[in-house]
């Protein structure tokens, strides 16, 4: 599970607004299906090189979107249901609502392991790149790569609204109360000896004093987004993370009730990119995923009371 400092870094240097609307509707006809950019190493035990590639992830139905490979499966990309692998396809790759370019791909990169499952082979000579290489996104390898960027296979004229990023309130915590004690019970803390020795870890009850409100994105219509942790103060003696559960994500829309967002327990997930990519006027935002030997990516759509996932695994 990713720790919450890790988790900070991410959040705080890589979210830049939070609902983004379109004015126009989608020019191509095509099923609209979600992507990734990304740059990611070869497997341990593989000679070192740093690849990018187009990783499938959601494809919009009838009834909402859908994974298009099937998670953590022993298919490879054999699990996957994309009908225009073989053809050469467009991806206009974007950060917040904002376009950087277009890639186009066509076959599979690697048919051969189980983390580069759904990768399709990036034909154009060069591709958007934002920020320097860091060991943020490194997954399970530990390669320094550029951040992961949101591709889509249409594209439509957007509006992008401002959002306010902040902290929270004393208030926001005690309105979070109620939801982050019913989801986070207990609080595991570390035992440690006459010498500062970290001996064992104990559990109590969560108290209200514990809710951190890390970050809340606030839009102009007043929809936010919270994200809520158990104060750090209470693994101060600690050696590091530990494997419980230590934050929440809550959805708040304007005049409406706080709900805890779906699927994100049992695996550490952090925003990468907030937008319109189904253009229904729904907000969405894909998060990144990791656990034990598990990387991926997840949608939140239908105002975030729904969620799609991809995982794959590493070996």
């Amino acid at each position: 599970m990713m720790s919450k400092s890790k988790f900070c870094v991410v959040a705080t240097k890589l979210l830049a607004c939070f609902l983004v609307f379109p004015l126009t509707g989608f020019a191509v006809d095509n099923a609209i299906s979600i992507g990734i950019l990304e740059e990611g190493d070869t497997p341990p035990g593989y000679q070192h090189e740093l690849r990018y590639g187009v990783r499938l992830l959601f494809e919009k139905t009838e009834t909402g979107w859908k994974s298009i490979c099937e998670s953590k499966s022993d298919k490879r990309n054999d699990g996957c249901n994309f009908q225009r692998v073989e053809d050469s396809v467009d991806w206009y790759v974007q950060l917040g609502g904002e376009q950087l370019g277009t890639i186009r791909t066509q076959g599979w990169l690697d048919s051969e392991f189980y983390s580069q499952t759904g990768l399709l082979r990036i034909t154009t000579t060069s591709v958007p790149t934002v920020g320097e290489r860091s060991d943020l996104f490194a997954g399970w390898t530990g390669a320094p790569v550029h951040r992961p960027l949101v591709a889509t296979t249409t594209v439509s004229k957007k509006s992008v609204r401002k959002c306010e990023v902040s902290k929270g309130t004393p208030q926001t915590a005690n309105n979070v109360w109620p939801i982050f004690h019913t989801y986070l019970p207990k609080v595991e803390i570390c035992l440690v000896d006459k010498e500062g020795n970290q001996t064992g870890v104990n559990s109590r009850p969560t108290i209200k004093k514990d809710v951190e409100i890390s970050s809340v994105w606030k839009s102009n219509e007043g929809n936010r987004l919270i994200h809520a942790s158990i104060n750090r103060d209470a693994f101060k003696d600690c050696d590091g993370p530990l494997d419980s559960q230590v934050d929440i994500w809550l959805y708040q829309p304007l005049n409406g009730a706080m709900q805890v967002l779906p699927g994100q327990f049992n695996d550490s997930i952090s925003p990468l990119d907030f937008g319109n990519f189904g253009g229904d006027d729904d907000d969405a935002a894909v998060f990144l995923v990791e656990g034990y030997n598990e990387g991926g990516y997840a949608l939140y759509y239908d105002h975030f009371q729904k969620q799609v996932k991809f995982t794959w695994g590493y070996h």
